[in-house]
């Protein structure tokens, strides 16, 4: 009996297997440009002079820059950046390094060198590899990003450094030691940190398919993700900030190619692009649902989102800036796109409703003229059914005829009745004669098919309860 139990619960779970979970809401690619087009303009408008920082700088020139920039504001965070690295001798910082990787990925996704800036070499304070990871895994992740955003040489240290050289191995290497041991990474302590988490694959995704070490990692991190997502589809970090862990989190599905229906993130129906746009309103997004809109959230969704579309549109990852700079020549430019785009998804939705018509046409058609062809079987039945009793009659006529003149014996009836048969059936053309069997006899084969059949399942049943009351016994 167990063995009848096991295949009827492995079928069912067949059944359930064949309904995947599916999210409320898949975005189109076009609602997904329109998204990115207002958020652009919110922050051309609010930030007019984009300038050296962690807000209203690199973030914001690194989200604008790979989804759509104009060059006239492009120059406006060159040329206020550059004179902030000569105001400060080159040295952005002797502790935090992740504001040259900052830096540095922000020139690059422009097409500037930022091996050569303003007569200084950024790239030169992440070779030291002692000083990097002295700040936690944060910085190394970012220097690894910076090094592949443009597929960099690392570059020998300054003279008067004495420590460790950085190498990409030794970045990768200290990533995957700091990782915990359920599978996340923080910046101190023992709980798992969402954003640092995000930003930790978003630094090891390049290496994902040729690193068994990396892909065993990831493959683990991505699991403590899925379990920390929440039913809205977003994330909450350790300091109670909703948009920005969701923000890193999509940037790092985005990086690694994994589809937004994923099952492993999608919650309640919702998958992380819900969860990151219930954060939007007008152009920006705030901290927390419902709350004002902010800038920091707003930049870093902004580069979630672009990292998403690229992922969508078959384009370099965000941070693969081997593809150079996008540019927008004009708003206006953009604007015209926009109308042409939508008059074509309008020509597109008409054309499909035009054959939806077509074949609604077609099938009303198709039943017309089966019904045409029913009528015409039933008239042919009728008309045969009427040559019958003409035939009938008239070998009755005949046979009648013949007794009363008495010309004939009951073997000269019997022959006149085949002559009149053989007579009439000679009238029939040969279209009209009737082939194989009638309708009425195939319903009966059917019929008596079906009890053979259903006889056959209940002598199965019924000896199969018989033996296992015999055993019982």
């Amino acid at each position: 009996m167990k063995k009848y139990i096991s295949i009827l619960l492995f079928f069912l779970l067949g059944i359930t297997n064949m309904f995947p979970v599916s999210a409320d809401t898949s975005l189109s690619k076009q609602s997904v440009k329109q998204y990115l087009y207002s958020i652009y303009q919110y922050e051309t408008n609010h930030i007019p002079e984009p300038s050296y920082g962690s807000v209203g700088g690199e973030w914001l020139i690194i989200g604008l820059a790979r989804y759509g920039i104009r060059q006239d504001y492009a120059d406006k965070y060159i040329k206020n950046l550059q004179k902030h690295i000569e105001d400060v001798d080159g040295v952005l910082s002797t502790r935090k390094y992740t504001e040259y990787a900052r830096v540095v990925i922000a020139l690059t996704s422009l097409e500037k060198n930022p091996k050569s800036f303003g007569g200084y070499n950024l790239l030169q304070p992440l070779a030291e590899y002692d000083n990097l990871i002295s700040m936690g895994v944060n910085s190394v992740s970012y220097a690894l990003i910076a090094f592949d955003c443009g597929n960099y040489e690392i570059p020998e240290p300054k003279k008067d450094y004495h420590g460790k050289v950085t190498t990409r191995d030794k970045l990768i290497t200290a990533i995957i030691n700091a990782q915990l041991k359920d599978g996340g990474w923080t910046l101190a302590g023992k709980n798992v940190d969402v954003d640092v988490t995000a930003m930790a694959i978003q630094a090891l995704a390049p290496y994902y398919k040729r690193n068994e070490n990396v892909r065993e990692a990831l493959e683990k991190a991505l699991e403590k993700l899925s379990s920390m997502q929440q039913m809205d589809g977003g994330f909450q970090s350790s300091n109670n900030g909703g948009n920005e862990s969701t923000a890193q989190v999509l940037t790092a599905l985005s990086e690694l190619r994994i589809d937004i229906e994923d099952k492993r993130f999608v919650k309640n129906g919702n998958t992380v692009v819900d969860g990151l746009l219930q954060y939007y309103k007008n152009g920006g997004f705030s901290h927390r649902v419902g709350g004002a809109v902010n800038q920091m959230a707003t930049e870093q969704s902004m580069y979630a989102l672009v990292a998403y579309y690229r992922s969508i549109t078959d384009k370099n990852r965000l941070f693969d800036m081997s593809d150079g700079v996008s540019r927008l020549a004009y708003e206006q430019n953009t604007q015209e796109s926009f109308a042409a785009e939508k008059k074509t998804e309008k020509k597109q939705k008409k054309n499909t409703k035009k054959k939806t018509s077509d074949k609604t046409e077609e099938k009303r058609k198709a039943e017309q003229d089966g019904n045409l062809s029913q009528q015409e079987t039933e008239k042919q039945k009728e008309t045969e059914e009427q040559k019958e009793t003409k035939k009938e009659e008239k070998t009755e006529n005949v046979r009648q005829k013949r007794a009363k003149e008495g010309q004939t014996t009951g073997k000269q009836v019997s022959e006149t009745e085949d002559e009149a048969e053989r007579i009439l059936s000679s009238e029939e053309t040969p279209s009209e004669k009737p082939h194989g069997k009638s309708e009425k006899e195939h319903k009966v084969g059917a019929a008596v098919g079906g009890g053979i059949i259903a006889g056959c399942i209940v002598g199965m049943v019924v000896g199969y309860i018989l033996v296992r009351r015999r055993k019982k016994r």
